[in-house]
């Protein structure tokens, strides 16, 4: 009897040692559990907390860079520089908007740059009787939309528009508009430059040479036309031309490299 007794005490003993080692264990299993979840959620908000100073970083790249200078948008600040020169003037072209240099300074520089402002301010106008005037003189060569041109970058800020333009007043030159952003993006005329260019020999060329090589022998009645192209040189006729005939006074060669003028008779 007293056997049993103790069997069934010890039995006791073993199945409450086995059940607070559980407890225990199951504890610590919900701790690492706890802490394993603790460290994950730490180390999501250092991943978030990463990915947004990284976007933080890009948007501000973003924001300093400009935007590709298209064609269209070079057309526009190019018209919008010749419409800000143009300001209102009386009859007597005096200034209406702008009483002093440094004003019309400032509203020039909107689209352009200081130096680029001072060179207008010196060239087209002056200081008379308290009042600004512009000049009666030619304007300055500006962006012609209607001619054909290229658009050349040379960074991300700064571009180069060239024109080539021939008139009776500039002659025929090739001209630079450098276009530059500013620290805010905004995009103005930085310099305009230009370089003379040297005109293709024409038919006309050669008839005028052909006529003075014979200046002094050509009369009232004489023609000159062009024939044709040999090996590259320009074949003028030079013939007399009345009411009841034509005839051929010579033949002409034109070397358009060296402008030689040699008869063919």
């Amino acid at each position: 009897m007293k056997n049993l007794l103790c069997l069934s005490v010890i039995c006791l003993f073993v199945l409450l040692w086995s059940g607070c080692s559980a407890a225990d264990e199951s504890t610590e299993d919900k701790n690492d559990d706890i802490e394993e979840t603790e460290e994950s959620n730490t180390n999501n908000v250092e991943t978030d907390n990463q990915e947004n100073k990284t976007d933080d970083g890009n948007n501000e790249e973003s924001e300093s860079k400009p935007n590709e200078l298209t064609n269209e948008k070079a057309e526009e600040i190019l018209l919008n520089l010749k419409q800000t020169f143009m300001v209102e003037t009386t009859n007597d072209n005096i200034v209406i908007n702008y009483d002093t240099v440094a004003e019309l300074q400032q509203h020039f520089e909107t689209v352009m740059s200081e130096s680029l402002a001072e060179r207008y301010l010196d060239g087209y106008f002056q200081k008379e009787n308290e009042n600004l005037k512009l000049l009666a003189t030619e304007e300055p060569a500006w962006f012609q939309p209607e001619e054909d041109y290229s658009l050349e970058e040379e960074n991300p800020t700064t571009y180069h528009l060239i024109q080539k333009q021939q008139s009776e007043l500039h002659g025929n030159k090739e001209y630079t508009f450098t276009i530059k952003a500013r620290e805010d993006t905004t995009w103005y005329v930085s310099n305009i430059s230009s370089k003379d260019i040297n005109q293709e020999f024409t038919e006309k060329d050669a008839i005028e040479l052909v006529s003075e090589h014979l200046e002094g022998e050509l009369g009232d009645n004489m023609a000159l036309r062009f024939d044709r192209m040999e090996e590259g040189n320009y074949i003028i006729h030079v013939f007399e031309n009345t009411e009841t005939h034509t005839a051929t006074y010579g033949w002409y060669e034109v070397n358009p490299e060296t402008e030689e003028v040699t008869s063919m008779f």
